[in-house]
Order: C-alpha cells, then structure tokens, then sequence
C-alpha cells in the first residue's frame, strides 16, 4: 500500500474512534484490531471435471481492491488478506475518482502477464442506476455527478480488449454498491464472456 493509502487509512481509523468514544464507559483504551477475521484453508476434497479451471500457479494472477467507502474500509483489509492468502498479487487503493478509477484499470489490463490464471477487481463504493461514484478528493467527499458504468468496467476486460492474457480465464468482479434509482426493476446485458458477481448492500 502507498503512503498516500496508508495516510487515508490511518485517518479513517481515528474517525471510527471518535465514534466509539460515546459508548466508551471504562474510560479505557479503544483498539481496532487490523487482524482478518477469515481465514482460508484449504480445500477437504480436490474438485476435478471438466467444467473446472486450473488456478495452481505460484501466483495466480492481479486483484485489484478499490474501496472508496469509508464506513466499511475494514472489508477491504480483510479480503486484501483474503486473496492474498489465495496467491493473488493484490493492490489495495482508496478513494479514487472515476478518472483515476478507469486509468487504473487500463493499467492493470496492460501489465496482466500471459501466465495468470485469473483476474479479480473488487470495487467498494456509493452507487447510482448501475454505476459507481467517484471520489473527489478536493471536496473530500463522494461526488455524485462522477459515475463510472459497472458494464464499461466489465467489458474493459473482455476477451477482444485482454488479447490472449485473460482468454478463455477466469475474471471475477465483486461490485459492493448500493444500486439506487426511481426504477428499482433495472436490468441491463452482461456481455456473454464475462462472469457477474453482484454483491449489492
């Protein structure tokens, strides 16, 4: 994690301390434990067939975890261990516009080395009919004006754009967004070549 990630993180932790301060009556010392309360193990039973993948490399592939939440910022240190103990290479950034959002994920598909097995982007943020929010970082606040696609997100990684790195791999995205709008019955296509995890809060 970069400095500039380690300075938010570190300002996120003090603000949920103030928020405990109420309901602090032994006067005591508050401590928020950092410690991912999931851990992995391994499988009982190995899975073979043939509609299966084989993800056994050393290191398995990139994710990418973009948290631009603050009240759950915890959820993002838990599954940076999470796939960490999974063998992914993971990068953990905070508080990111839209802008920042696609240029990061352009980056990531350029530098996906033909030997992954599979992709993982996590996106924890405020959403709005179908799309994330940015974080503005001047105005220290979510701005709701800047919205980025789930699906432009998704087919950024499809097989034409990916080339033969990704092809035919798996690529899993875990949006975790509120999905708010005047038409709650909101349906949209998902290309045919991508997996769509929707973890909606």
């Amino acid at each position: 994690m970069r400095e500039n990630d380690r300075n938010i993180e570190s300002l996120w932790t003090n603000r949920s301390l103030k928020k405990l301060e109420p309901f602090n009556k032994s006067g005591g010392l508050i401590k928020l434990s950092y410690e991912p309360v999931i851990t992995v193990t391994q499988s009982i039973q190995e899975m073979k067939g043939t509609e299966i993948y084989e993800i056994n490399r050393s290191v398995r592939g990139k994710c990418l975890i973009i948290n631009n939440h603050e009240k759950i910022f915890m959820e993002s240190l838990r599954f940076e261990s999470i796939f960490q103990q999974l063998h992914f290479e993971v990068e953990l950034k905070m508080q990111l516009s839209t802008d920042q959002i696609r240029d990061r994920l352009i980056d990531l598909r350029k530098n996906i080395h033909s030997k992954s097995d599979a992709l993982v982007v996590m996106i924890i943020s405020h959403g709005k009919e179908e799309s994330i929010i940015g974080f503005n970082k001047t105005l220290n606040k979510d701005d709701w004006n800047d919205r980025m696609p789930i699906l432009e997100i998704v087919d950024m990684f499809s097989d034409e754009k990916c080339g033969k790195a990704l092809n035919g791999k798996p690529k899993l995205f875990f949006f975790t967004c509120c999905r708010e709008s005047n038409d709650r019955m909101i349906s949209f296509l998902i290309p045919s070549y991508v997996y769509y995890l929707d973890l909606n809060t």
